[in-house]
């Protein structure tokens, strides 16, 4: 179904992140790109997309306009932690039911909407992961406390929180304090990873960047989102099965472009 006439090219995000700054910087990139190729592109919002089937067809609309020519490439952007299947990846079903490529595709979002899903998909392909617990409903946290055996320190995880729990007692004063309307995860504490990781992008199935973050306050997060500085890192790679264990991660997760994150000293990847 889509043109082969005009090469077009699609950035399809959401309304709650159009305005930040990763976003705005790919928008900006991609334009610029755009018309150095001579292709056409146009940026929309998930909202602004109308699905249609009619007499048997599958077709598209935006903001009221019947879409006639549509783009070879769709590069998708959207917010993982609400992502919704019932709406954004419907969308994103059309699309690809319709003949565009996707980056990324429906089921690589999906993989990676939940993070122990994630690691449900890397387990078995040669991936170095930290250990990993969980479990199956909210409120039963006290599972993973009362397992035998297991080492701590933890570190402990839901969403952007993110706190060390240094033994079974210090995680049932602390879960006293927070929520439980959703399960945690419970991650082998790493020191040597502790405030710092490298990030790395991939493209294609071949790394293209990487980035140092580091923690300006003592605390376990490195995000730059949080205030935390970052660096352009061309050394973390130097071993050939690092590279090779991001290559495998992607294609696990059957990922187009992916950001990953390397945790020292063992090229663990979260």
């Amino acid at each position: 179904m889509c043109s082969s006439v005009a090469p077009r090219l699609w950035f399809l995000t959401d309304r709650r992140i159009r305005e930040d700054y990763p976003q705005q910087e790919i928008l900006r990139a991609l334009k610029a790109k755009c018309c150095e190729e001579e292709l056409d592109f146009r940026a929309l919002l998930m909202d602004e997309v109308v699905l249609t089937i009619e007499d048997g067809n599958l077709g598209l609309r935006v903001n009221g306009e019947l879409i006639t020519a549509y783009p070879q490439v769709v590069v998708v952007r959207v917010p993982t932690p609400w992502v919704q299947s019932d709406s954004d990846i419907t969308v994103l079903r059309h699309l690809e039911k319709m003949g565009c490529r996707l980056m990324n595709r429906p089921q690589a979002i999906l993989n990676c909407v939940n993070k122990f899903w994630t690691f449900q998909e890397l387990a078995g392909h040669g991936v170095p992961l930290p250990d990993t617990f969980s479990y199956g409903k909210p409120f039963e946290s006290n599972r993973i406390v009362a397992l035998e055996g297991l080492n701590w320190n933890k570190m402990v995880e839901s969403g952007k929180a993110v706190f060390l729990a240094r033994d079974k007692h210090h995680l049932a004063d602390l879960s006293h304090l927070i929520r439980h309307d959703a399960p945690y995860l419970f991650q082998k504490y790493v020191k040597e990873s502790h405030g710092k990781d490298v990030r790395v992008i991939v493209v294609g199935g071949r790394v293209v960047g990487t980035m140092l973050r580091c923690s300006t306050d003592g605390r376990m997060q490195s995000n730059c989102s949080l205030g935390k500085k970052s660096f352009i890192h061309k050394n973390c790679l130097r071993e050939s099965t690092a590279e090779l264990h991001f290559t495998a991660a992607c294609a696990a997760l059957s990922l187009s472009v992916s950001s990953l994150q390397l945790f020292f000293p063992k090229n663990l990847v979260l």
